[in-house]
């Protein structure tokens, strides 16, 4: 049995592919409010799809998946991407 993190909102950076992907998938596993950074909106949205079809499959029902542009290597991005995730 996982443990749950209903109520909890978890933020994962990379998380259209590789470990960022898998770690979100775990996180909204658990029930948790997932925001996923991405650079690309597109690939983002894919991969949040891909989380929603997988988990539902596997037991119905997941915690909530968002998708969040933003570029850590842009000083000015990152702070329109705090301010949007706040």
């Amino acid at each position: 049995m996982e443990p749950s993190l209903e109520g909890k909102v978890v933020l994962v950076t990379g998380a259209n592919t590789g470990i960022g992907e898998q770690t979100a998938r775990c996180f909204a596993r658990m029930g948790a409010t997932v925001v996923l950074g991405v650079r690309s909106l597109k690939r983002g949205e894919a991969a949040a799809k891909d989380i929603r079809q997988c988990l539902q499959h596997e037991k119905g029902a997941c915690g909530t998946v968002i998708v969040l542009k933003g570029d850590l290597a842009d000083v000015v991005d990152v702070a329109r991407f705090a301010k949007a995730f706040i």
